[in-house]
């Protein structure tokens, strides 16, 4: 027991400086020229989740887009510029919460947007942020997309596929407990995310908003039957991830034992406030990443800023913070 304590205080104390091929650098110079490589950023935009990818044929997209803040939609704005110019093919919205759609609105009305993923909600009134970004979709525009788990984009170099939630018309989807359940939807919001993985080059990742260990467990149970493999044109592998995004900022509702045994990533980016109150990332989730995983490496944007990984057409990746 006071092994596995030292293990868990160690690795914490690394924080900062973590292990594995970090970069320091600056947002406005130590990138290199990324032409023709994957690009996938984790952007310190606080207590919430914004990720933007590039692929390398050019498609450009982002997942979700921070809480509301005039410094995180001029953090917003930096990247997309650098990234993606004014055209985004996706833009996710993984479930209505303001830290994860608060500048849904400002991205909407201010970038040409291809495609919107979102999650299947009857009544979106209880959420402001969500339903007013809505109300700023031109759809003649823009297509207005369900996220489940039958949505995907596959090509020579990579496969982008939706692992969760359940197909609307389902039995047992999140979606209809969602809209139809007796239990009050507002606890049951962080179940609408997806889960998302990409393979390119060989480099795996997985996004998972603030999915639960609820969500979790159905991704590793369609996953042993096979579901996956019989949805997408191309193999859906698992095991050994490379980039991992810890669901939910680090809380404890997330991150099973069996499901960090399953993925064993190498690194687990995230994305959280400085000094939450919330208390994120929880202890337990960190032991668990630490404990049952093959010697992760973790990047937190509360300590280390916007988190770049940039892979080449080989497979061969490096990683890039903001902050020394």
């Amino acid at each position: 027991m006071m092994k596995r304590v030292l293990i868990v205080i160690i690795s914490l104390l690394l924080f900062c400086s973590s292990c594995g091929c970090v970069v320091a650098s600056s947002v406005n110079n130590g990138l290199p020229d990324a032409l023709g490589l994957l690009e996938v950023h984790y952007l310190d935009v606080g207590q919430g989740d914004c990720i933007i990818i590039k692929l390398p044929d050019g498609t450009c997209g982002m997942i979700d887009c921070g809480e509301f803040d005039k410094e995180n939609q001029t953090l917003i704005s930096k990247w997309l510029s650098r990234v993606c110019g004014d055209t985004l093919e996706f833009l996710v919205l993984t479930h209505p919460d303001s830290d994860h759609v608060g500048n849904a609105e400002y991205v909407i009305a201010n970038y040409k947007i291809n495609k919107l993923y979102i999650p299947f909600i009857v009544d979106d009134s209880p959420y402001p942020y969500f339903h007013d970004a809505l109300g700023k979709v031109d759809r003649s525009k823009t297509k207005v997309i369900i996220s489940e788990d039958t949505v995907y984009k596959c090509t020579d170099d990579y496969i982008l596929a939706f692992l969760a939630p359940k197909n609307v018309g389902l039995n047992g989807s999140i979606y209809f407990d969602f809209n139809y359940s007796e239990f009050d939807p507002k606890y049951m919001t962080n179940r609408l995310s997806p889960f998302i993985f990409l393979e390119c080059y060989g480099v795996k990742f997985l996004f998972s908003g603030d999915a639960s260990a609820i969500e979790e467990k159905g991704v590793m149970d369609y996953y042993k039957l096979g579901f996956y493999n019989f949805k997408y044109p191309r193999k859906v592998d698992l095991y050994d991830i490379d980039f991992f995004k810890v669901p939910h900022h680090g809380s404890d509702d997330g991150c099973l034992q069996s499901f960090v045994l399953l993925l064993s990533p190498a690194n687990a980016i995230i994305s959280v406030g400085e000094n939450n109150i919330y208390g994120h990332p929880s202890f337990d989730t960190l032991r668990r990443l630490i404990e049952y995983s093959n010697g992760v490496n973790l990047y937190r944007t509360d300590f280390m800023g916007t988190v770049s990984v940039l892979v080449d057409s080989s497979g061969n990746y490096k990683i890039y913070t903001n902050k020394k």
